[in-house]
């Protein structure tokens, strides 16, 4: 059915780099991703694409970091990083990036929802200090 509107979220989306086959399919489940999930103020979910295996010194897919650069770019991912889950590398440099965006979409949704926010103001002379 229709796309369901979330708060701020973020999204992994992984592949295999010992199996190009997976790579192949990352733009297919970026847009699953997309159609099916939006923010409150209509923006796609924060997605990191992690090159996951880099430990097994397969790395034809990502030894270009321009060339991932700009597919990130193109396919909406906030950023890529080369991961071992085995060998815990980039997770959790991963998963601070994936934060920080969370963080930034959630500080324009509060934005967005109280557009004319009115901050009481003390008589210059009166009344007490806080």
């Amino acid at each position: 059915p229709g796309s369901t509107t979330v708060r701020p979220w973020g999204a992994f989306i992984v592949f295999d780099v010992t199996r190009p086959s997976s790579f192949e399919a990352v733009t297919k489940w970026k847009e699953d991703l997309d159609s099916k999930l939006t923010l409150a103020n209509g923006k796609n979910v924060a997605a990191v694409l992690l090159a996951n295996k880099c430990d097994q010194g397969q790395d034809v897919l990502t030894n270009n970091g321009i060339q991932m650069e700009k597919f990130c770019q193109e396919n909406g991912f906030v950023g890529w990083y080369e991961t071992s889950a085995k060998e815990n590398m980039n997770i959790d440099e991963a998963a601070n990036c994936l934060v920080k965006h969370i963080i930034a979409n959630e500080n324009d949704f509060l934005q967005s929802e109280v557009p004319d926010t009115i901050s009481p103001q003390l008589n210059s002379g009166r009344g007490r200090t806080c």
